[in-house]
């Protein structure tokens, strides 16, 4: 990735849109699988299903534990708003 001159708000939206980017293309990649059969269609729909489980299992687990958001993670999770303290940046 390439460095940017940009704040933090800039930064963030950046990532928000990248990240949305990204679900919209893993999306688009399964929704153009081919068909190999019902056999194998049903073992590539379990292992795509578990990739989107675990993907969604990390943002679920991010807005719970206190790693990131320490003692407001509840409230980062009900109101999706975070304070960011720049002075560690």
């Amino acid at each position: 990735m390439v460095e940017k001159a940009i704040d933090i708000n800039e930064a963030i939206d950046f990532l928000e849109h990248y990240m949305l980017g990204l679900v919209d293309q893993f999306i688009d990649c399964v929704a153009s699988l081919p068909s190999w059969g019902p056999e194998i269609d049903s073992e590539v729909k379990g292992a795509v299903n578990s990739v989107a489980q675990w993907i969604r299992g990390n943002e679920v687990w991010s807005l719970r534990t206190v790693r990131y958001f320490g003692n407001q993670a509840a409230e980062v999770r009900r109101t999706k708003i975070m304070t960011i303290n720049t002075s560690k940046l």
